[in-house]
C-alpha cells in the first residue's frame, strides 16, 4: 500500500507530534520545547564534541514561552528551574518470559547476587549509571559495554557464562531460541526501567499545550 499522500501532521487523526531531538532542527516550526538534562548537567558548558551540550545552555526558545526543562537525574544539575522525574529499575525478569510479556519481578535481585558477578551487556549510552543503580540494590556485575545501539549480530558474552543482564534495548533484539543455541547454559535477565513524570511537570506541559489550543482527545465532546 503507497504511503498517504501530504505531511502527516495534515492527517485528520493526528492533533499531536512529538519530536525526540527536534531543538537542533531549527527550520521545524514548534509549540512546546522541552529541554532534558542528565546528572552531568551543562558539563564544561562547551558544544559537541568539546562538551556534553548540544546548543547553547542559554539559546533562547524558539516559542513565545520559555522552553520546560526536565531532568533525568536525582535533583537538578543546571541553574535553570525545572522538573524531576521518577527513575528506578523495576526489577528482573527472564528475557523468554519477558518476550511473553510477564512482568519484571520487584522481588528478584536476590536472585542476581550470585557468584561470579552477572555480565551486564549493555548497549546504552551510559552504562555506569545502570552499574550504580544496580549496585544500590545489592547487584554487584561485570560490564560489557557495547557500542550504543549494538545490533547483537554476534552475541558478545563468551559461551559458558552463567547470567547476563541487559536492558529492555537490547532485549528486543535478543531471540530466547537463538540464545538458547548459541549459549546454552547461559540466564538472560531482562531490568526494565521504571521512568515517571511527576504530576507537577504533567500539568505543565498540559497547561503549554492548552495555551496553544491543543485539547487532549478524551476531553473532546463527543
Amino acid at each position: 500500500m503507497a504511503p498517504p499522500a501530504g505531511p502527516c501532521w495534515a492527517h485528520p487523526d493526528v492533533d499531536l507530534l512529538l519530536c525526540d531531538d527536534g531543538l537542533q532542527h531549527l527550520a521545524l516550526a514548534r509549540d512546546v520545547e522541552v529541554i532534558v538534562f542528565d546528572e552531568r548537567g551543562a558539563g564544561n558548558g562547551w558544544l559537541l564534541p568539546a562538551g556534553p551540550l548540544r546548543e547553547a545552555i542559554d539559546s533562547p526558545s524558539a516559542t513565545d514561552a520559555p522552553a520546560l526543562v526536565v531532568y533525568n537525574a536525582a535533583q537538578a544539575t543546571t541553574a535553570l528551574p525545572g522538573h524531576l522525574v521518577d527513575r528506578r529499575l523495576a526489577g528482573a525478569v527472564d528475557l523468554a518470559d519477558w518476550w511473553r510479556g510477564v512482568a519484571a519481578d520487584p522481588g528478584a535481585w536476590g536472585a542476581l547476587q550470585v557468584q561470579p558477578a552477572p555480565l551486564l551487556c549493555a548497549g546504552i549510552g551510559q552504562p555506569q549509571r545502570l552499574v550504580a543503580m544496580l549496585s544500590s540494590l545489592g547487584v554487584a556485575v561485570q560490564l560489557l559495554p557495547l557500542a550504543d545501539h549494538f545490533d547483537f549480530a554476534e552475541l558478545p558474552w563468551p559461551a559458558g557464562t552463567p547470567d547476563v543482564i541487559v536492558t529492555e534495548k537490547d532485549a528486543v533484539k535478543l531471540d530466547p531460541a537463538r540464545v538458547a543455541r548459541e549459549r546454552p547454559g547461559t540466564r538472560v535477565w531482562v531490568v526494565p526501567l521504571k521512568f515517571e513524570l511527576l504530576a507537577a511537570l504533567i500539568d505543565a506541559l498540559a497547561a503549554r499545550l492548552a495555551s496553544r489550543g491543543f485539547v487532549p482527545r478524551r476531553h473532546r465532546p463527543g
